[in-house]
């Protein structure tokens, strides 16, 4: 099954003469019956019913017609779960319960192959039950909601870790959540389980990373959901890493608090003094976490992977898969060829969230006088077919000398703050690229963040830095 793609919905087209997971290559246009289309899933109702007090569930995994990136666009052909009668989705149906709630779940196995479905299980064990499924079986499972915590449930060929997925199992992940006891209604936090497909291998028979898709609730940056809160909001996430890779995720603008920390199987839910910040922390492969924070300040921000190719544009599917040279072109050149003030929406895929923060009533920009500095962003070479290697630097002008031209200092120059002084750094672009900033470590408004297009305010979203031009950024 690895290499089948979609033209369209409804129509199962499988032409590209790749080598497959375990199966042969299949170069003939499909003659079974066209695919259910996966739905994207953003975890917000828990599935299934009550039942005299039990949650039931009746699960079924059949293959499926995946658009990650959107309804007209080429499809995959992936395993997803499905509640009967309903749509496949990716993720799979979310299943949330307080704790203490009895469980009652019957999956059926629509796939030609046998697999093996875990997760749908107490926590309190040495060692969680499973279903081994073989093709049209169905198995039933029957378990209480025993802690508190974030979990998933998950599915794979015999023998297949989480860590082994890569192709039409790879989306087989579903959300399970449990409550403290006691709770009603479904809480306000966002759960964001992460996935990662690969359309094929390469020629060596390995996965082939440049084909990969990054996903979070299904779908990649920039169509992934995006978020509005009001600055003094309290927003919790839930993250499961579902997939084969590990995940530095940093948080722009706030400090967030690490709640939890787990996977599968185990959570462990910090008191507050256990609690500590973070912006950016590394989820392994399997591994979950809880995270809380409040936004004080207005305006656009970003939540991304902090592996840069994780946030490269997408391949495109199928038929819009891009070859590995046209791949290479548009992560190293790909904005040459974009609006320059839509390159983090249109040169950017995979694992980025967005999110607005409004303003209170009345809010102003802080006023004043500050104190200058100015940072160059040079470059002692120019983008052409002939200098492959790329050299730019940042360096800090010292005295009322301007830097030259052509100097390039690595690491670039250090700049010295102090706390509470309001500084402007004017950042001067003397490459021949356009070009934004991003600072770490440094609470600042939204508008001088970096993420040109996503931050800023509505009326006046963060510009590019043009070649020639300036940019001011308001530090305090």
């Amino acid at each position: 099954m690895t290499g089948a793609w979609l033209i369209a919905p409804g129509f199962a087209i499988a032409l590209l003469a790749l080598p497959g997971n375990s199966r042969a290559p299949v170069d003939q246009p499909s003659t079974t019956a066209p695919l259910a289309i996966a739905a994207w899933n953003d975890n917000l109702e828990p599935a299934g019913r009550i039942v005299n007090g039990v949650r039931t569930l009746a699960l079924e995994i059949v293959p499926s017609a995946w658009h990650p990136e959107g309804p007209d666009r080429p499809a995959g052909e992936v395993l997803a779960f499905a509640e009967v009668g309903k749509a496949p989705t990716v993720p799979g149906p979310l299943l949330r319960v307080p704790a203490g709630t009895p469980v009652a779940a019957t999956v059926t196995n629509r796939y030609d192959r046998t697999l093996v479905v875990r997760g749908l299980s107490s926590r309190r064990q040495p060692a969680m039950d499973s279903l081994v499924l073989a093709p049209g079986a169905t198995g039933e499972v029957r378990f209480t909601a025993d802690v508190e915590g974030t979990y998933y449930y998950w599915a794979g060929e015999p023998g297949v870790s989480i860590e082994d997925r890569f192709y039409e199992d790879s989306q087989l992940n579903g959300a399970l959540v449990i409550d403290p006891a006691g709770t009603v209604g479904t809480p306000s936090d966002r759960i964001l389980l992460i996935s990662f497909w690969i359309q094929r291998k390469d020629a060596a028979g390995e996965p082939d990373f440049d084909s990969g898709i990054f996903a979070i609730n299904g779908r990649p940056w920039p169509l992934t959901e995006r978020f509005t809160y009001n600055v003094g909001d309290s927003v919790h996430w839930r993250i499961i890493n579902a997939n084969v890779d590990v995940h530095p995720l940093h948080l722009h603008g706030f400090y967030y608090r690490i709640t939890s920390r787990g996977d599968d199987q185990r959570d462990t839910v910090y008191w507050a003094a256990q609690q500590r910040m973070a912006v950016t922390e590394r989820v392994q492969p399997g591994q979950t976490m809880a995270l809380s924070f409040q936004p004080d300040r207005p305006g656009g921000w970003v939540f991304h992977c902090h592996l840069n190719w994780h946030v490269v544009a997408n391949p495109g599917i199928g038929p819009e898969l891009m070859s590995e040279a046209a791949r290479i072109r548009q992560i190293t050149e790909g904005h040459v060829e974009h609006e320059p003030e839509h390159h983090v929406e249109n040169a950017m895929g995979g694992l980025i969230l967005a999110m607005y923060v409004n303003p209170p009533p009345g809010y102003q920009p802080s006023p004043g006088r500050r104190t200058m500095k100015r940072l160059f962003i040079q470059s002692d070479s120019a983008g052409s077919t002939t200098d492959a290697i790329r050299r730019f630097g940042y360096i800090l002008q010292e005295g009322d000398r301007e830097p030259a031209p052509d100097s390039v200092r690595s690491p670039g120059s250090t700049i010295v703050l102090h706390k509470g002084e309001p500084t402007s750094i004017w950042v001067i672009n003397r490459s021949t690229e356009p070009t934004q900033v991003h600072w770490h470590g440094i609470e600042i408004d939204s508008p001088f963040d970096g993420v040109v297009g996503i931050g800023g305010m509505k009326e006046g979203p963060t510009p590019p830095i043009m070649p020639s031009d300036s940019f001011e950024v308001r530090v305090t």
